[in-house]
């Protein structure tokens, strides 16, 4: 079942019993559709720095009512040159503001500094980035999380990624990498 916005309902119009059906069968599809898993590598992005430019937006992407705070999660496997790093990000739905962005790194032997874990706040993403590994084949892992309000319009949020520094050598989202958004409550 794919999700669709119901039209607005007219002052007067009654639901009926397969309407209400239609309803509650869009309440379960969001229910149990909150993480989705890349089951192969995504195409990759050379001399990028710019996440949700072309080639940078990736299948991983999970729905978001309008007018709530959501956790939007990923533990993304990524292949990324010393010189290029990883930057992700997401394109939010319409009207959405960014509470924080978290980033954290697996420790790197390349990069003292790769265990830290960085920290924005800015209204806008991409702003973080994950270091890269001198053998650019090889994989490494982060976290990355985002809280999030949206606005007025429902849509999807959806992970984008750049390099963190612009190099030929293309930067990857690797196979087995997951994203989850959920509504959370405000506190």
């Amino acid at each position: 079942m794919a999700w669709t916005l119901r039209p607005a309902i007219p002052a007067g119009h009654k639901v009926t019993a397969d309407e209400f059906d239609a309803i509650l069968d869009q309440i379960e599809y969001l229910s149990q559709a909150r993480e989705c898993s890349l089951i192969a590598d995504h195409a990759g992005v050379a001399n990028n720095i710019t996440p949700g430019g072309v080639g940078t937006i990736t299948n991983l992407s999970r729905l978001c009512l309008p007018n709530s705070k959501h956790h939007a999660s990923g533990l993304i496997a990524y292949s990324a040159h010393i010189n290029g790093d990883f930057r992700p990000s997401a394109a939010l739905p319409s009207g959405s503001t960014v509470q924080r962005a978290s980033l954290r790194s697996m420790t790197s032997t390349n990069d003292s500094s790769s265990g830290d874990t960085y920290y924005g706040s800015a209204t806008t993403l991409g702003t973080l980035t994950a270091p890269g590994q001198t053998t650019s084949s090889d994989i490494v892992w982060c976290e990355y999380d985002i809280i999030f309000t949206t606005g007025a319009t429902a849509g999807s949020a959806t992970l984008t990624y750049a390099q963190g520094s612009s190099n030929a050598t293309a930067t990857y989202v690797r196979a087995h990498s997951t994203w989850r958004v959920e509504a959370i409550d405000a506190v």
